[in-house]
């Protein structure tokens, strides 16, 4: 049996393999996205979020920053959040969306142009966001943990059966 995190990666490596397939022939990526299960819209948001924002403060911020410029990236992020019924890390994120917008981050794409630099030439920010992103990473583990505890009790969300062929 594969564990917690073995088991959210194993359904999320079909749904990007795929994604950047259609991104790399330059597709729309909203019907790839319409096509998915409302289950795996949920973990695919997370877990594009999550592969980025765990890896550092700097990256959490980065990331964060760009799901929120992308406007529907945020959304469909704290919709899955909704969706898994997880209310601390939905609180986490909002509590970050608020620093973010109080401190004039870009709410477009066309207007981003944040370096990685940014959060460390800017103290109050860099206070605000070491904050949620150290919940952040106390949030997480749980999160994953829960999250493959759903899809074990609703593989039909995230699983299909295809001519004796596991699709994922």
């Amino acid at each position: 049996m594969l564990g917690d995190e073995e088991l959210g990666q194993a359904c999320f490596d079909p749904l990007i393999q795929r994604y950047k397939e259609e991104q790399t022939l330059g597709n729309d990526l909203t019907i790839l996205f319409n096509q998915l299960t409302r289950g795996q819209q949920a973990l695919f948001v997370f877990q594009t979020h999550y592969v980025h924002a765990s890896e550092s403060l700097t990256e959490f911020y980065w990331w964060s920053a760009y799901f929120l410029a992308t406007g529907m990236r945020w959304t469909g992020l704290k919709s899955s959040l909704g969706y898994f019924g997880e209310d601390e890390l939905l609180d986490i994120l909002e509590s970050t969306e608020k620093v973010l917008v109080e401190t004039g981050h870009p709410r477009s794409l066309e207007q981003f142009d944040l370096s990685r630099d940014h959060l460390h030439q800017h103290p109050k920010l860099l206070a605000s966001i070491e904050v949620l992103e150290e919940r952040y990473q106390e949030v997480v583990p749980g999160v994953r943990k829960r999250i493959a505890a759903y899809i074990r009790s609703h593989p039909e969300e995230f699983i299909q059966l295809e001519e004796d062929t596991l699709t994922i």
